[in-house]
């Protein structure tokens, strides 16, 4: 469902991975954007 996060859920405790080693994780616009719609869910 995502491309640079990988969102999972176990027990009611979601957990919210980056997943872009290629950047290091850097932060940016893209990845922004799918945190803040897994956080929505």
């Amino acid at each position: 469902m995502y491309q640079i996060i990988v969102l999972s859920t176990a027990d009611s405790i979601a957990t919210i991975r980056l997943n872009r080693p290629e950047k290091l994780n850097a932060f940016g616009g893209p990845m922004r954007e799918e945190i803040l719609d897994a956080l929505d869910k």
